[in-house]
């Protein structure tokens, strides 16, 4: 019973950021952020969801930051022009979207 209770507590603690990264997930796709950015592969100008979390690992209220338009992206921020016309969209979101968007970058493999 004990363990049950542990398992049930340790569930709670995680649901919040589960629930944040499905409602991220949403807001990616609506805004079609997929066309530049896949999972494993990028390209010249644009990273992958991989490199987006790895290079933003331990840095979540920096990527949130550049996803207002307060800072320089992280990875290849000599292309970070091309994002400034979508940077626009993220501005846009409410905070709470964007902390959204942001978790579901980070949780990506």
């Amino acid at each position: 019973m004990k363990r049950l209770i542990m398992i049930m507590l340790a569930s709670l603690v995680f649901l919040p950021i589960n629930v944040a990264a499905g409602e991220g997930k949403s807001i990616f796709k609506s805004h079609h952020c997929g066309a530049c950015h896949r999972l494993d592969k990028g390209s010249a100008s644009t990273p992958s969801l991989k490199e987006i979390a790895q290079g933003y690992k331990g840095k979540g209220e920096r990527l949130i930051s550049f996803l207002n338009g307060e800072a320089e992206p992280i990875i290849r921020p000599a292309k970070g022009t091309l994002m400034k016309r979508y940077i626009k969209k993220t501005k846009a979101l409410s905070d709470s979207d964007r902390k959204a968007l942001a978790d579901y970058l980070l949780m990506k493999p």
